[in-house]
Parts: structure tokens; sequence; C-alpha cells
């Protein structure tokens, strides 16, 4: 891959891929269709369900704070009922084995004539998931009675209710100031509804009482980049990265960051790195490359990469916009180089 410091390629009438990026994650409009993910958990050698153990299941909305979770029956299958169309991360937790997380989509394009999405997925044992959710023992001291309003803040977080749930994520600091699970919870409950100085407030809240925990990190280094601040966003999510190397939205975000900052190549790594631990994942690597190649002017890999994002998210509400974009380029031909002999 050769990268110029040419300008950008421009068609005319072709917009800025970064204005897509801009558009918030989610799918296209279903009306009040509601879907049943139907999953199986099975081991990755043979195929067949985990046994000795019982995985349990986390989902979460990416575009609100929608949270849930189920444990894994013994034939390996769980579900979910009543999901909104809308892209999510799904946890895997086995005891003894690590996790697995994974981005999934529910829509029309993923679902039969029931509104019913059927999945496998295939646990591959992680052992080292673990060492990057090592408690302090800061942590360990929280009350019980703080503990108490953070499940309850989960409980209504499944109901839909978020005031009732900040409600009770609020108590819970107030009872145990140094809870950082509960300033985290409070800060992606701000950042997804749009509110990134009060989620930044949060985050940081967070690592004051745990410095070293992965996911205020990250998230911090979301936030930072949401509110223009690249550089400091560069620092969190390098941290992110270091500590985890293998998370797929860490690196996706330090590539975004690279990209802001020009920085291609550093850029194009890490979001190829994300691709190859999560194709399909939620924060959408597809197309923040083809806005990496759209400016170093290689459009065969723009075309690419924005092909492949409508491959995984058919449903998602860019898709109309950046198809317009795929017929623009097709359609319009591409300036003739002058001859440099004359």
């Amino acid at each position: 891959m050769a990268f110029t410091g040419n300008p950008p390629l421009q068609f005319p009438g072709l917009m800025c891929i970064f204005l897509i990026l801009a558009l918030p994650v989610c799918l296209a409009d279903s009306g009040e269709e509601t879907y049943e993910l139907r999953g199986k958990v099975v081991r990755f050698d043979d195929g067949k369900p985990i046994k000795g153990v019982v995985p349990v299941v986390f989902l979460r909305a990416v575009t609100s704070p929608f949270t849930t979770n189920t444990l894994v029956g013994p034939s390996g299958r769980f579900n979910f009922k009543k999901l909104s169309a809308a892209p999510y991360r799904l946890t895997i937790a086995v005891p003894n084995w690590g996790q697995m997380e994974q981005s999934i989509d529910i829509g029309p394009s993923f679902a039969d004539e029931k509104n019913r999405v059927e999945m496998e997925f295939r646990f591959h044992p992680d052992y080292q998931t673990e060492e990057t959710d090592v408690v302090s023992l800061k942590q360990l001291s929280v009350s019980g009675k703080a503990k108490n309003e953070y499940r309850e803040a989960l409980k209504k977080l499944e109901k839909k209710e978020t005031d009732k749930a900040i409600s009770h994520l609020e108590r819970a600091v107030e009872l145990a100031p140094h809870y950082a699970e509960a300033w985290n919870h409070l800060g992606t409950i701000s950042f997804v509804s749009g509110e990134y100085a009060k989620a930044e407030k949060y985050f940081r809240e967070a690592l004051k009482y745990d410095p070293n925990s992965f996911s205020p990190i990250v998230n911090l280094g979301a936030a930072l980049y949401a509110l223009g601040r690249i550089e400091e966003s560069l620092i969190f999510n390098q941290k992110a990265v270091s500590l985890n190397p293998r998370d797929p939205l860490a690196n996706s975000q330090l590539g975004l960051s690279y990209l802001a900052l020009k920085k291609y190549p550093e850029a194009e790594d890490h979001l190829l790195k994300c691709k190859s631990l999560d194709p399909a994942h939620f924060s959408h690597p597809q197309v923040t490359l083809a806005e990496l190649y759209r400016q170093i002017q290689d459009i065969e890999g723009m075309l690419r990469e924005l092909k492949e994002f409508i491959f995984y998210h058919p449903d998602d509400g860019k898709v109309p916009a950046l198809r317009r974009i795929l017929a623009e380029v097709k359609n319009t031909p591409l300036p003739i180089e002058a001859d440099p002999k004359k």
C-alpha cells in the first residue's frame, strides 16, 4: 500500500464519507416490529454443547442503554425475545474458559418470516480474557447496598426504563463513591445519549478509582474523539490497545484517531486488525477504511470496503447513502492524467 501526500480524489457531488461516519449507528426503521434471537453455543472443536459449566450470554445494544442476559441451557441453546432492530454486542462468558465477544445485527435481512434470527456461536477458550478485568482491592470493598443498586439499574435497563436505571446508578455511587463500574455505566448511558461531555466526566471518575480498568479507558477514548479532542483520544486509545491488543473496539478507535491525524499506515493497520477480529464489528471499520482509501486516492479500496460494509450490515441506516456513493463513483469517469512526456 502506497500512501501519498496528494489531495483526496474528488468526484462531482461525492460527499465525504466522514459525513456518513457522523450518522448515528443504527438499523433502518422497521416500525414496531421486534425480533427473537435464537442462539446456540457450541465447542469450537467438535461443534457440541459445552458440558460441566453453565455459560452466560450478555446482550448489549450499541445505540441505546438496553442490556440483558440469560443462561445457556444443557443443549447449548439460549434466546432473547422482543428485540428491536439494532446492532448489538453479544458476550458469551464460560466459567474457567474465558469469554468471547461478537457484534451482531438484528433486523429483517437476518430474520425468517416469523422474525426469528438463528445463530450459532463456536466458543474457543480464551483464558487471557480475565486478565483485562482484574478487580482492584478498592472495588472489592464496594458495599452490598451499592451493588444492589447497581443490579437494580441493570434490571431497569432491561425494561428500557433508562431514567430509573440512572437513579439507581447515582444512588450506587452515592453509597460507594469509589464504585468504578457504576461510574462507567453512567458514562456509557450518557455516551449513547449523545451527552459526550457528561460521559467524559463519568469515565474519568471511574478511572480515578480504578486507573487500569480497560472499559473506562477505551470508553474515554471514544468520548474524547466525539468531543473533537483527537490528540487526547489517541492517548487513551493507545493505552486501551496496549492493555488488550486483541480488542476490536480498541483497535477500531485507535485507527479512527490515527486517521483524523492523517497517519494513514497506522490507521490502516489497526482498522484491518479490528476487521480480522470481528468483521461485522459495530464500530464499522469498513466505513472508516473507505474514507482512508478515499483520502489516499485508492478508489478500488474505497469501493471494496463500502461493498463489504453493506454485506455485513444490509439493514443499517447508512446503506442508502453508501449505495449512492457507489453508484456515483461507478458512473463518474476517472480524470485522465497528463502525459509526463509532454
